[in-house]
């Protein structure tokens, strides 16, 4: 038989703290991967009208964000 054999699944969580919104902000303006791609193709008022939006809904302070990745492994 050919195939994979024994799957198992399972989720990979990954948290980071900012301490500030500009922090956590401020890679996405280096252009870098497919969102700083978005980002970067923005005008300078819809960056800004995104930055501002982003700001309100994360509030003041410090704040974690937690990344979710699915993953898998099997034996072939």
């Amino acid at each position: 038989m050919i195939g994979l054999g024994d799957i198992e699944d399972t989720e990979l969580s990954a948290t980071v703290r900012h301490n500030t919104f500009d922090d956590w902000w401020e890679p996405y303006l280096h252009a870098v991967g497919p969102i700083g791609d978005a980002v970067g193709a923005l005008s300078d008022s819809q960056r800004k009208q995104l930055s501002d939006a982003c700001r309100e809904r994360l509030g003041p302070g410090s704040f974690e964000v937690t990344a979710v990745a699915l993953a898998a492994h099997a034996t072939v």
